[in-house]
């Protein structure tokens, strides 16, 4: 009988310990990817994407929602006001490295059926807080 108590026991404890719940950070204010890229998240649902190019530079205005309901977490960025994103949506997932550090990885379409599934460490970006 004691095999069992002991079987519940460790049950219960992975139980208890693991806790699921997705982690969801504050995404406002200003982040850079050390290359020349750099996000703006706004208070109203709004962002600036800045990219300097040497002396050059363009900021294209869009809308993010953030969902952290599943792991990994749901960044869409879409209604880009100008660039090779207009008309489009960036289907993204998210996870949180740290309080000022996160990698995304997404991929352009017009339905969310093309969301990746999974960070690879070709197509995922890394932005860190400015």
């Amino acid at each position: 009988m004691q095999p069992l108590y002991a079987i519940l026991i460790v049950f219960m404890l992975f139980i208890f310990a693991c806790d699921t719940t997705p982690i969801c950070r504050d995404i406002l204010g200003s982040w850079t990817d050390g290359e020349g890229q750099e996000i703006l998240f706004l208070e109203n649902g709004t962002a600036l994407w800045l990219t300097r190019f040497g002396s050059q530079s363009d900021t294209i205005h869009f809308a993010y929602q953030l969902l952290c309901k599943k792991v990994p977490g749901t960044l869409d960025w879409s209604n880009f006001s100008n660039g090779p994103y207009a008309g489009r949506t960036l289907y993204g997932i998210i996870e949180w490295l740290s309080d000022s550090t996160f990698q995304f990885r997404y991929e352009p379409g017009y339905q969310p059926d093309v969301r990746p599934k999974e960070f690879d460490t070709v197509q995922t970006l890394r932005f860190m807080k400015n």
